[in-house]
């Protein structure tokens, strides 16, 4: 079998960015100070920049077009031929290494066999986002541009190079979805494939992992690497077990078989979701403990807690999710432990001031930061958490910190047994792990500096297969939120009495049943998706592009599933989006608002604002708000581009550095514990 490492072969490989300093070092040190900063910032931006006379681009469409001339020359071949042909390809990849030209032999093969078992025949741009992942590259494709076959092409022409290949996705539907749709094509190649589903056992995920192309989640992938971590024991006992089996050739005992075969090769469908919003989530394997201690003290934090008054007592911070006690706050919350820590079997605790103080403010963020059917849902009287990015439900994902037991108290539940961690990690820490990583999204320029950071990857905008006729109308500022539900309802009737079907997006399963509610006194009839039906998302979705439909989505809800427009929607306008806020990153708005008008299809967009919205509420200083809400207040208005471009900045900047921030940390943990060099 090839090395992974071969897969590249004699091909030449994207250039990766770099900082590029100064030529003269004689210079004093002040001019070079005064000017390379800003060379060496503009010559990093131009790197970074997409640009379809990129000559990466440029490179890209010569393999696709060489693949779809070569994939011409086969369609006269019969079955037998073809894979004849095929087989003679791989074995001089495996001889010589995937170079450019044994890439679009290959490329074009597998092709007319895709055109033959799917129907499918790939477009250019899909070639070129295919190209781009085998060179470890992530690859912007706009969305509705086939991101499901690009993915599967490039594992298929990766494991058919010899590398196993793991495909992660963003749910467990999409997983079993993607698996089926590329079934026939890998099978016509004779490729193992399977999938790895949450109820399967040990066993079957060894068995799925063994395949040369297996689809999971990364949800799955990261608590099943850590379950190989804590079988193994990897450490001390790992190492004594390498040492008999050099020295005594039979090791005392057998060594688990893990489930995974390695981290050889990944490619991330919707990687911003999983590379940066997921990013920082820890995966943690836990095992649970009853601690009743643990739990007096919880209740008897939230009545404390109770009995604290805003502003006076507490402020609440929501953009750093945390609550403050004041100095009125700290002298009221120590006169009310002398009064009921007696009760309390380890009620010396609370004459601490750290430790009643830190127990109280977990308190305060349960009551006042954490709410109901926007952060999370009540569900069989269970608490489950809602994952903000996409709108669904996070099953099996826990706060941690007694945060999950405090609100669960809050909602007048009987609280879960607490957890012990036993190993953990992050997405950020898990990825760069795999020895080659690529993927796709739809959204992913924004950040390319630091994916390219973090991940070390370069991101590619691959070009539309078709010119764009959607029709982006400017966004509106209203000063209050009533006049902007107003605008928002006021303009689905008059889109569907059109016939044309709209798609409404909200930021919270609050907002969408407010929405909802106000949609059927008005009475249009509508389909609402939200994080508690995440179950029929996918059937929700799919019939939003029918005549006069109105579906309302929170957040990216439904985020992988095709919503398709017919011939007679389209000469009514095709799909209309309206976009009901503002999301904290800009390529967020985008992935909602790429739903209209795939594939060179009519559509139209439309964003409506208010100064209410969160994030406003979070980033707009005072006296700004105040300026604003006097010129909004009679009617809304176009909203400055200034305006929104500098709250999201803010919240980008922000959300970048808690990132960055905690790999660091996580960074500096590693070395500090390591015994010798590097886990990397």
């Amino acid at each position: 079998m090839m090395s992974p490492r071969a897969i590249s072969g004699g091909a030449q490989s994207l250039p990766s960015p770099g900082l590029v300093w100064g030529r003269y070092p004689q210079r004093n040190a002040r001019a070079q100070e005064a000017g390379s900063w800003q060379r060496m910032l503009r010559k990093q931006a131009s790197r970074l920049r997409p640009s379809n006379s990129d000559k990466a681009l440029r490179r890209l469409d010569l393999f696709a077009r060489e693949s779809l001339a070569r994939m011409a020359e086969l369609t006269l071949l019969e079955d037998a031929a073809l894979q004849a042909q095929m087989t003679r390809t791989r074995a001089q990849i495996a001889r010589d290494g995937l170079s450019d030209e044994l890439a679009q032999a290959l490329s074009a093969q597998v092709c007319e066999t895709s055109r033959r078992v799917l129907g499918k025949t790939p477009y250019p741009v899909q070639l070129m986002a295919v190209r781009a992942m085998l060179d470890n590259c992530l690859a912007q494709m706009q969305t509705g541009e086939g991101k499901t076959l690009a993915v599967g092409l490039a594992a298929a022409l990766a494991a058919l190079a010899g590398v196993p290949v793991l495909v992660i996705t963003a749910n467990d539907y999409l997983v079993s979805r993607d698996e089926a749709l590329m079934a026939p094509l890998f099978d016509a190649l004779e490729l193992a494939h399977a999938h790895v589903a949450r109820e399967h056992s040990p066993e079957q995920r060894r068995q799925a992992y063994g395949a040369q192309i297996c689809y999971c989640t990364a949800k799955e992938l990261g608590f099943d690497y850590l379950r190989d971590q804590a079988a193994l024991q990897l450490g001390q006992v790992d190492l004594n077990f390498q040492l008999q089996t050099l020295v005594l050739q039979e090791p005392e005992g057998k060594m688990p078989q893990p489930m995974l075969r390695g981290l050889c090769m990944a490619i991330i469908d919707e990687a911003d979701s999983i590379l940066l919003d997921e990013a920082i989530t820890p995966l943690i394997l836990s095992r649970a403990i009853k601690d009743e201690t643990q739990l007096a003290r919880l209740r008897l934090a939230l009545h404390l807690a109770r009995q604290l008054w805003p502003k006076s007592h507490y402020e609440v911070d929501a953009a750093r999710q945390s609550c403050q006690l004041t100095e009125d706050g700290k002298a009221y919350l120590a006169d009310l432990c002398l009064t009921t820590m007696s009760g309390d079997d380890a009620g010396h605790l609370w004459t601490h001031q750290r430790f009643r103080e830190e127990l109280v403010c977990l308190a305060l963020a349960a009551l006042n930061l954490y709410r109901i059917d926007r952060d999370y849902v009540l569900r069989e009287g269970e608490i489950q958490m809602i994952d903000q990015p996409t709108g669904r439900l996070a099953e099996g994902r826990k706060w941690s910190r007694g945060i999950h037991q405090l609100i669960e108290l809050k909602e007048g539940l009987e609280p879960t047994d607490q957890t012990q961690t036993m190993a953990q990690i992050s997405f950020q820490r898990l990825f760069p792990r795999f020895l080659r990583l690529s993927g796709v999204s739809g959204s992913l320029i924004e950040a390319r500096a630091e994916l390219h950071s973090i991940y070390r990857l370069r991101t590619v905008c691959i070009p539309l297969n078709k010119p764009s006729r959607r029709k982006d109308h400017a966004p509106v500022l209203h000063a209050h939120a009533r006049r902007k539900w107003q605008h928002v309802l006021r303009l689905a009737e008059q889109l569907h009495r059109r016939g044309q079907p709209v798609l409404l997006g909200t930021d919270s399963v609050a907002a969408s049943r407010q929405l909802s509610h106000w949609l059927q006194r008005a009475g249009l009839p509508h389909q609402m998706l939200t994080a508690a039906q995440d179950g029929d998302e996918a059937a929700i979705v799919a019939r939003a592009g029918e005549r006069g439909a109105i579906t309302v989505t929170t957040n990216l809800a439904g985020r992988g599933t095709d919503i398709h427009v017919g011939a007679e929607v389209e000469s009514l306008g095709g799909l209309a989006v309206i976009a009901c806020h503002l999301n904290a990153e800009r390529r967020i708005d985008r992935q909602l608002l790429g739903r209209s008008g795939r594939q060179g299809q009519a559509g139209s967009t439309y964003t409506i604002l208010s100064l209410d919205d969160p994030l406003f509420l979070r980033t707009l200083p005072n006296w700004l708000d105040r300026l604003l809400r006097k010129r909004l207040a009679q009617k809304g208005q176009p909203a400055p581009a200034w305006l929104m471009r500098a709250a999201q900045a803010r919240e980008e900047s922000r959300a970048s550095r808690s990132r960055l921030d905690l790999l660091e940390n996580q960074n500096r943990k590693e070395r500090l514990l390591a015994m010798a060099g590097s886990s990397e």
